[in-house]
C-alpha cells in the first residue's frame, strides 16, 4: 500500500492531482546496484549506436583484430618457418583484447554500481504532484517539472527517469519495502503522459 503521507495528500487535496510519495527503506545491493548500471548503461548506448561515426569507429577497431589473423596467416604462407610462431601471437593478442574488454567492463560496471549506491542511499524520498517528480536524500532536494522528464522505461527491476541521454532517476522496487512502489511507477507514469499530451494540446 502507498504510504500515510499518501494518503492524507489524497484525502487533502480538493483540487488537482494529490502528492504521492513513498521512501527508500533501505540501501541498495550490490547485485541492485549492478543491475542498474546495466540498465543505464544500455539505454545510454542507445543514442552513439544510431551515430553514423560511432558504429564506423566501432567496425575498425573490431576490424583490426581480424586485420592481425588476416597478417598472421599471409606471413605464414611466405614464412613457413615462422607460421606457428606468427599464429600463436596472433591468436594470444586476440585473446589478450577480448580479456581486456571483459575486464573493463566489469570495472566499469561495478564503478558504476558503487556511485549508484551513493547516489540512492535509505531514506531517498520520491514524490510527485501536479507540478512534477521531487527526489531528495541528504538535505538535497531535485524538483523537476512534467517537462523536463524526457522520457521513462519500465524494466523488471528498476524503473528509469530520464531527464536526458545521460541523466536518470531510478527507483528499484525491491528498496521500497511495505510500499507499493509498482503503483507509485505506474502513478508517475500516468501523470507524465498526461502533462505531455495537455502541452501537445495546448
Amino acid at each position: 500500500m502507498l504510504s500515510e503521507e499518501e494518503e492524507d495528500g489524497r484525502a487533502g487535496a480538493a483540487s488537482g492531482a494529490a502528492t504521492l510519495a513513498i521512501v527508500q527503506s533501505r540501501d541498495l545491493t550490490m547485485a541492485e546496484a549492478k543491475a542498474l548500471a546495466r540498465a543505464v548503461t544500455l539505454r545510454y548506448l542507445r543514442g552513439p549506436r544510431r551515430d553514423f561515426w560511432y558504429q564506423l569507429a566501432r567496425f575498425l577497431s573490431c576490424g583490426g583484430l581480424g586485420v592481425v589473423m588476416a597478417i598472421a596467416i599471409v606471413l605464414s604462407y611466405s614464412a613457413r618457418y615462422f607460421a606457428p610462431l606468427l599464429i600463436w601471437l596472433a591468436g594470444i593478442a586476440i585473446a589478450a583484447c577480448f580479456v581486456g574488454a571483459f575486464a573493463h567492463r566489469a570495472r566499469h560496471v561495478r564503478f558504476i554500481a558503487d556511485a549508484n549506491r551513493t547516489a540512492s542511499p535509505a531514506g531517498t524520498r520520491h514524490a510527485i504532484d501536479d507540478r512534477g517528480y521531487t527526489v531528495a536524500h541528504g538535505g538535497m532536494i531535485i524538483f523537476i517539472p512534467w517537462s523536463g522528464i524526457l522520457d521513462l522505461e519500465r524494466l523488471p527491476d528498476v524503473f528509469l527517469t530520464a531527464t536526458s541521454r545521460v541523466q536518470f532517476w531510478a527507483i528499484i522496487p525491491a528498496a521500497f519495502e511495505s510500499q507499493d512502489a509498482a503503483a507509485f511507477c505506474a502513478e508517475l507514469e500516468r501523470r507524465w503522459r498526461a502533462a505531455k499530451g495537455a502541452a501537445y494540446a495546448g
